[in-house]
């Protein structure tokens, strides 16, 4: 099983994914934070081992299962989520493979965040890139616009001033706006 808090701040897990015969019946589940195998490991960060089905297993773990341990997912130094697993008896060696399961999980999980991360700043990047191509491209039109206008002030003075000095007056906001 595969707690992880509810949200930032809150004091609840929730399970975001579980394995074995009940496993699906699992999913959503909240699981207090306040007497739960996966919150002491949450608070701790340190693997946990109990005797006794470990609360948040209880509904679908038979009685039978006598061994808990709860690991935490390391993301940057911190818990990210605890893996609870409950068994008969569990050896030493099969203790060990649940935290490298637990270790592997983690550097996906990091990975994944990474990944995430990288792409998020790729798009910002390319919006960026976009509105420096848009504002020289707006800028330049603009400009061509103000010299058009420009040469038909000076073929308009001849015939009417005041469309000239109209024209004159569009010319200095379109600079003004350049």
């Amino acid at each position: 099983v595969l707690c992880v808090p509810k949200a930032a701040d809150a004091d609840d897990l929730v399970v975001r994914a579980a394995s074995g015969p009940a496993g699906q019946q699992l999913l959503g589940a909240l699981v207090p934070a306040d007497g739960s195998l996966a919150g002491a490991v949450m608070r701790t960060g340190h693997r946990t081992v109990t005797q006794g089905v470990p609360q948040e297993l209880r509904t679908v773990v038979e009685p039978e299962a006598l061994t808990g341990v709860g690991v935490p997912l390391l993301v940057r130094d911190a818990p990210y989520g605890v893996l609870t697993v409950a068994a008969p008896a569990l050896a030493d060696d099969e203790l060990r493979l649940v935290e490298t399961f637990a270790n592997h999980a983690s550097v996906m999980i990091e990975y994944s965040r990474a990944r995430s991360e990288l792409e998020r700043l790729l798009v910002i990047e390319e919006r960026e890139r976009i509105g420096r191509d848009l504002h020289d491209t707006v800028i330049q039109q603009i400009f061509a616009t103000g010299l058009h206008l420009q040469a038909l002030a000076g073929r308009r003075q001849r015939d009417d001033p005041d469309i000239a000095e109209s024209l004159g007056r569009v010319v200095d906001g379109l600079d003004q706006i350049i």
